[in-house]
């Protein structure tokens, strides 16, 4: 058999293209890499989110929870000028009273209503110091302290 030649003039001959079909393990493997990065990008975009309000928070006002269990966090240290929001986190009904509160011309003495779940009480400390407190439902085993730099 002689090998065929062709003249210039010829056309080469169409070649069958064949169309490869992604096997259900590939879409699988495709589906989950998508989503993966759409969850990566959610998570990146929440990060920054909740780091930039945090930090505007962290500036000016801080957060203490209240539950029947105690004060979270107990020991708070702050800058002069901040702010402490208590916020009742229990279903139970709390109050936030400072351990000077008897003396009613003491600038240090604070002390909130009863606050029920998710009811928020606001402190400005404008004095370097140390501010004891306790929650007036339980005071004999909810107690936390504000130090004041």
């Amino acid at each position: 058999m002689e090998p065929t030649q062709m003249s210039s003039d010829q056309a080469p001959q169409p070649t069958a293209a064949v169309q490869q079909v992604p096997s259900q393990k590939q879409k699988v493997f495709f589906v989950s890499v998508a989503g993966l990065i759409a969850a990566a990008a959610l998570a990146a975009t929440g990060a920054i989110f909740w780091n930039s309000r945090n930090t505007a928070a962290a500036s000016n006002t801080v957060e203490i929870g209240i539950t029947s269990k105690g004060f979270g966090p107990a020991t708070m240290h702050i800058q002069k000028g901040q702010s402490v929001t208590w916020v009742n986190t229990d279903t139970a009904t709390h109050a936030v009273v400072s351990d000077n509160k008897t003396s009613k011309g003491d600038a240090s003495a604070f002390g909130s209503e009863a606050m029920g779940i998710n009811e928020t009480y606001t402190v400005t400390f404008d004095q370097p110091g140390s501010y004891t407190y306790y929650d007036a439902m339980n005071p004999y085993t909810n107690k936390g302290r504000v130090t004041v730099n």
